[in-house]
């Protein structure tokens, strides 16, 4: 009864929402529901938070790693156009007390060059992009809290379990589906960060165990 709830909780609320570009969490994400969902009546509460915390865990360490990847890419690319700037015009002014066609063209290259790095810079709008992304990983934090108060309440086999394990399922599937998009590289500094110990999921504290 409460998988049938759930199902139907799920299409409301997704129908009111207009469908998000598909990205690599989003796929994984969505996998990993779907197979929580197929599995509930065979899984315990205990098992299925468990593997849906660590899943969120991910999903939240990469989508800091996603903003940060574009913070640095919208710094260089604004280093370089400043240096660009900054070379062009010594050029210009250099060229008031000698005459030489070789540093005027120098000149001029530095000054376009800055010019097409700060239009690529607006057109990909990376400062954007990684506003997106660091909000995405909050709503995720915040979802990783609740999962976690989930978990305790099933392993404690609390009266209400069931319904924040709802409340988990039903959030995670909307955030999947409208999280902005990630990529290859985002995922494998979190890889990288989740075998440095940056973060641990719930399997991790069960195998040191």
């Amino acid at each position: 009864m409460r998988y049938i709830q759930l199902k139907l909780m799920n299409r409301t609320l997704l129908a009111q929402f207009p469908r998000a570009s598909p990205s690599w969490t989003a796929m994984i994400s969505m996998q990993l529901m779907a197979f929580f969902q197929n599995r509930q009546d065979a899984m315990g509460n205990k098992e299925i938070i468990s593997g849906m915390y660590d899943s969120i865990a991910r999903t939240h360490k990469i989508h800091e790693k996603q903003a940060d990847y574009y913070l640095r890419v919208a710094l260089g690319l604004q280093i370089t156009s400043v240096i660009c700037i900054a070379v062009g015009t010594s050029g210009i002014l250099a060229t008031l007390a000698c005459d030489y066609p070789w540093l005027k063209i120098a000149s001029a290259v530095f000054t376009i060059a800055a010019a097409a790095i700060s239009i690529f810079r607006e057109a990909r709008n990376y400062d954007l992009l990684a506003r997106d992304h660091a909000d995405c990983a909050k709503e995720y934090l915040n979802l990783k809290r609740d999962a976690l108060r989930a978990y305790h309440a099933a392993s404690n086999k609390e009266r209400n379990a069931d319904s924040l394990i709802s409340c988990v399922e039903c959030k995670f599937t909307f955030l999947c589906r409208n999280e902005p998009r990630t990529t290859k590289h985002a995922v494998k500094l979190t890889e990288k960060a989740h075998s440095a110990g940056e973060f641990k999921t719930l399997k991790d504290a069960h195998n040191e165990v």
